[in-house]
């Protein structure tokens, strides 16, 4: 489905931030750009956007929009998600250390343990 398609299935009230980009950044920019475009026309209804193109930098368009709610990206902000998070890299760095498969390995054609 072309992007532009897609974006305008999401005229109807949406809050999804992450609806329609992908990993790739230039793809993220066009599409950020295209629910900047969608929010101004209506074409959402709203948006809460925590993830940006050039972080911390936040397009002054998306700014000035009441059908925006623009926020840091903190979903890790807690202090239990931080700690589990540090927990994971330490079992991470103890597996690989012990020659075993670390439990969140993201390339494993990098690992030869």
């Amino acid at each position: 489905m072309k992007p532009r398609r897609l974006a305008r299935l999401f005229r109807y009230p949406s809050r999804a931030a992450k609806d329609i980009h992908t990993d790739v950044q230039d793809e993220f920019a066009f599409h950020l750009e295209m629910r900047t475009d969608a929010l101004e026309k209506d074409e959402i209804f709203a948006a809460g956007l925590d993830v940006f193109e050039q972080e911390p930098t936040v397009n002054p368009r998306l700014l000035n929009l009441e059908n925006a709610v623009v926020i840091p990206h903190l979903g890790s902000a807690t202090v239990d998600t931080r700690n589990a998070m540090g927990n994971l890299a330490v079992d991470n760095v103890f597996a690989a250390i012990d020659g075993t498969r670390p439990p969140t390995l993201l390339n494993p054609d990098a690992f030869t343990g």
